[in-house]
């Protein structure tokens, strides 16, 4: 309920029935309860209200139309000075001073209107005011500043018509109840208003009283506001609010009835007691509880809109926001039963230190009469799409639109989450007109490059009617405090406990360290790496692990540890399959290798002897070589505007990057194939063979190693279970980003958790340099960030099932870090386990002379793609593998070849110790300080000295 700043105890008053009250049309209304008795009497009651119903409408309908004709007007006019002025037409010209002017004038004539309309219709037009002045991300100021005191209060009804409710629903003896009670309204809303009073005990409480006629005035209220609606909606499309108002109908009706009221209070003051969060909300006062009045706690305390109050006595606008924040987090994610109506006026900031505990940043919820309870299957997925716009999960966020059964057809969901992570920014109040503006101004761009489309949507869910109302609410309140509050962080970590529970207790992790059985012991080892993993989730959450290392067919470690994702806590297992990005490349330059020994091909062949398009565009000299080691000139070489979809159809891409133009000529320089890699290989493979790279993979790498069920280069089954693979996500740790993947905070932001966004090597890309080649990161409009290859750039892009079960073979192959270390142990110049190694010696000499003597590190790349995705930039390529230069402790060298991933995955073989080692990490971070350590101890434990550029 909506309260004033408080006053000292009063004692009781009086106040003349009708002193200081305007006439409104409400009064109409109440003409019907005056004289019910008799026929007659009905009849006029009848005529009566039918009368009032017509004028109130009228009058509702007479002041849009003037606002719309006014704003035709001022659109016409400036116009007309945009003409003489010599500027364009266009809406990017409405910046102009002489512009902006007239539309100021505009609004404040308009907001003037609007004001005196609501209060003198008061009823459910003042509900309204409120959500206009609470919005300043959508609201022109004049419109703030005039109806802001509808946040507050609006003139009280006479006390004649409180008394005679309080005699209906408390007794004709109600006085005698109460020491005393303030005929003065303590504040107004368009329900109910609330006078202060004390009971017989010497509880000091408020009785909140229905006004008299409401429910007549709601009914017409709410079809007033849904013709209105209408009309809008059909003048100006893009202030379409039907939904909210259809929604919006059966939820007011149920505040007319302040017993659910009551009950509300005391569920989510138990709720919000258990979950710990510092809020205070009236305790209703039993006995005192009717359809028509509630009387509950007095909590004095004053708004929380007022900040030279809050300053003046040194309570934390901070903390404050996040209290406020934090309580409908568990309202919404954790309970599933929250206030859907939590504008300002309803929020107070508590001034009793008998109450607040002497902390002055407490803040008291008001008014739980509209409130919105969610299923379960609902609840999960407002949790997952709060939680996956966090995280950037596209996955994730798809899921939870498809559980909460908003059927959109998704051409480019990455937009989707991009604006999703926007609708959730607060934005404070001296910025929101600057905002608004560039937001148009995207628009404006996109809609050059394809106009807009309305999605078919097939089912709006209510319930996200209102959550999106309260989001807007307390985004609202954020931008009112002028701070920059990391809403969405607050309401995904109450998110995520949600998702959580959704896994049975018994499915959890029981333990970090994943064990077989409680009697299994670790080698000398493996419990270093356990300390490591120990420590490591102390410091930066290591979700999931695993780690393999073999001396032949000796096992020297064999760990699994974390759980399957941020809020997937079944354990990480020996069998859990991690996508380990760019580890993938070696078993792709493996198949071309072993093509290579059988006679198919020849390193030196130009690729056109094996795939003609290639020709395409002068590349007819590049060699299988040149592709290789990344020569080839075509790093970027992806489709501009390509969909999600284009970049998973195989054949689409093999044929789209085969008839790119090249950067350079071949051999000219050393850029990382990050993506195009694989599809060059593939093209290459396809044409030597005519059969797909995945199928030759499979047919030469995994069966011959007996690897069908832990190894995947082409894509997962369709009915792979989820509980076997490993979610990936971005490197926030507990204490912050330190060393993830998190770039800095948009144009005009702060650098909270709230404004980054995934781009990989510590720049958003807004500010990336031009790349070479097709597609280059040229400076671009946020919805355009996720275009083309970009829409490749967020990791979690390949937890979505589509992307784990398409073949891309340069960096979406699934394993486990066991059948990583296996395929390397079986890699390199001798017999293990009765096979025959995959590569001859001459072979793998071949590719470590390649990266020692011939290639050099990828260093001088012009395009982003080198830190955006190769995890060891200072590492040497030679013929698909990066080569390491390990030590003996007397100071011999001994070269491994290998492969690192995006975020830490690492696979190599050192063949003159016989050492092979697989890491699958799903926490992913540039830093890759984890793999460090692994490294480090490995090394430890085999008498080696790693190589500067793996744990530098």
């Amino acid at each position: 309920m909506e309260r004033a700043k408080p006053v000292g105890v009063p004692p009781p008053t009086k106040r003349e029935p009708d002193a200081a009250v305007a006439p409104d049309d409400s009064m109409h209304v109440r003409a019907i309860e005056v004289n019910p008795d008799g026929a007659s009497q009905t009849t006029l009651s009848k005529m009566s209200e039918i009368g009032a119903v017509a004028l109130r409408a009228s009058r509702v309908y007479g002041v849009a139309a003037l606002l719309y004709g006014d704003y035709q007007v001022t659109k016409v006019r400036a116009n007309m000075t945009k003409r003489y002025l010599g500027l364009d037409l266009g809406e990017e010209t409405d910046k102009h001073p002489k512009i902006d002017e007239l539309w100021n004038w505009a609004h404040e004539r308009n907001s003037k209107r609007v004001l005196q309309q609501i209060s003198s219709l008061r009823g459910l037009w003042i509900k309204v005011g409120q959500f206009m002045s609470s919005r300043p991300d959508i609201m022109p100021i004049p419109y703030l500043r005039e109806l802001k005191g509808l946040q507050d209060s609006v003139p009280g009804r006479p006390w004649r018509e409180v008394e005679r409710t309080l005699k209906e629903e408390l007794g004709e003896n109600w006085r005698d109840k109460f020491e005393w009670v303030d005929e003065n309204a303590l504040s107004t809303a368009s329900i109910a208003q609330v006078h202060r009073g004390k009971l017989k005990d010497g509880r000091e409480v408020v009785l909140k009283v229905e006004h008299r006629g409401i429910d007549v005035l709601m009914r017409n209220d709410l079809e007033n506001l849904r013709t209105l609606c209408e009309m809008i909606a059909k003048w100006e499309p893009d202030y379409d609010f039907r939904k909210i108002v259809f929604e919006w109908i059966p939820a007011v009706r149920q505040e007319l009835d302040l017993r659910i009221e009551a009950s509300n209070l005391n569920e989510a003051k138990t709720n919000l007691a258990k979950a710990g969060v510092n809020v205070i909300l009236p305790a209703p006062v039993e006995g005192y509880i009717t359809q028509k009045v509630i009387v509950m706690d007095f909590c004095p305390g004053f708004s929380v809109r007022d900040v030279e109050e809050i300053d003046r006595v040194g309570a934390d606008r901070e903390v404050i926001l996040s209290r406020v924040c934090e309580a409908w987090a568990v309202q919404m994610h954790v309970d599933g039963f929250y206030n859907a109506d939590p504008h300002p006026g309803n929020i107070l900031i508590s001034t009793s230190k008998e109450q607040n505990g002497g902390d002055p940043s407490v803040p008291i919820l008001l008014d739980f009469g509209l409130t919105k309870r969610l299923s379960a299957d609902m609840k999960l997925a407002f949790a997952k799409m709060v939680h996956s716009t966090h995280i950037m999960d596209v996955d994730g966020l798809l899921t939870s639109l498809d559980l909460m059964g908003l059927k959109v057809r998704f051409e480019d969901p990455f937009e989707d989450l991009s604006s999703m992570r926007t609708m959730f920014r607060p934005i404070p109040a001296s910025k929101a007109k600057q905002a608004r503006e560039e937001r148009k101004q995207q628009q404006r761009l996109k809609e050059k490059e394809k106009p807009r489309v309305k999605r078919p949507i097939d089912a709006w869910p209510g319930d996200l009617v209102f959550f999106f109302r309260v989001t807007g609410l307390l985004k609202g309140l954020c931008s009112a405090l002028e701070i920059e509050y990391p809403y969405l962080e607050t309401m995904a970590t109450s998110a995520a406990k949600s998702v959580e529970s959704m896994i049975p207790a018994h499915e959890h992790a029981e333990s970090l360290i994943y064990r077989k059985s409680k009697d299994e012991t670790s080698t000398a080892l493996e419990k270093k790496i356990e300390e490591a993993i120990v420590a490591s989730h102390e410091e930066e959450e290591a979700l999931g692990v695993q780690v393999s290392v073999l001396r032949g067919s000796e096992k020297l470690a064999e760990v699994s540890a974390g759980r399957i994702g941020v809020v997937d806590p079944r354990p990480v297992t020996p069998s859990t399959l991690f996508n380990v990005f760019s580890v993938t490349k070696a078993f792709a330059a493996t198949a071309v290798h072993i093509l290579a020994q059988k006679g198919l091909i020849n390193y030196d062949d130009p690729v056109v002897k094996y795939w003609p398009e290639f020709a395409e565009n002068g590349k007819d000299e590049c060699t299988i070589r040149h592709v290789l080691n990344h020569q080839a000139g075509l790093a970027d070489a992806m489709p501009e505007n390509a969909v999600l979809g284009d970049l998973l159809h195989w054949e689409n891409m093999v044929n789209a990057v085969g008839t790119s133009k090249p950067s350079h000529p071949p051999g000219a320089k050393h850029e990382y194939h990050y993506l195009t890699y694989g599809w060059l290989l593939g093209g290459v493979v396809q044409g030597a063979t005519g059969k797909t790279i995945a199928e030759v993979m499979r047919e030469e790498i995994v069966e011959p190693l007996g690897l069908q069920d832990e190894l995947y280069l082409g894509g997962i089954p369709h009915d792979m279970h989820d509980s076997r693979l490993a979610v990936l996500r971005l490197g926030i740790g507990k204490k912050g980003p330190k060393g993830g993947m998190l770039d800095a905070a948009p144009q005009g932001a702060t650098n909270s958790k709230e404004n980054r966004s995934p781009v990989f090597g510590g720049a958003p890309i807004e500010n990336a340099k031009p790349a070479s080649g097709n597609g280059g990161l040229a400076q671009k409009p946020k919805w355009e960030r996720f275009k083309g290859r970009e829409q490749m750039l967020n990791p979690t892009t390949f937890n979505m099932k589509r992307v784990r079960q398409a073949c891309v073979p340069s960096a979406n192959g699934h394993m486990s870090a066991q059948a990583l270390a296996k395929f390397y142990s079986q890699i390199a110049g001798s017999t293990v386990d009765g096979r025959d190694s995959l590569l001859t010696e001459e072979t793998v000499a071949s590719c470590v002379a390649e990266g020692r003597d011939q290639g050099k590190p990828l260093k001088d790349a012009n395009s982003d793609s080198l830190r955006v995705f190769q995890a060891t930039p200072e590492a040497r390529h030679g013929l698909g593998f990066q080569v390491f230069e390990f030590k003996r402790l007397d100071g011999t060298p001994v070269m491994a070849i290998g492969h690192s991933g995006l975020g830490g995955s690492l696979g190599f073989v050192i063949p003159e110790e016989n050492i092979a080692v697989g890491i699958a990490i799903s926490h992913l971070t540039m830093s890759r300080e984890f793999t460090k350590d692994i490294v480090r101890l490995i090394c430890e434990e085999v008498g080696l000295v790693p190589p500067a550029v793996m744990v530098g």
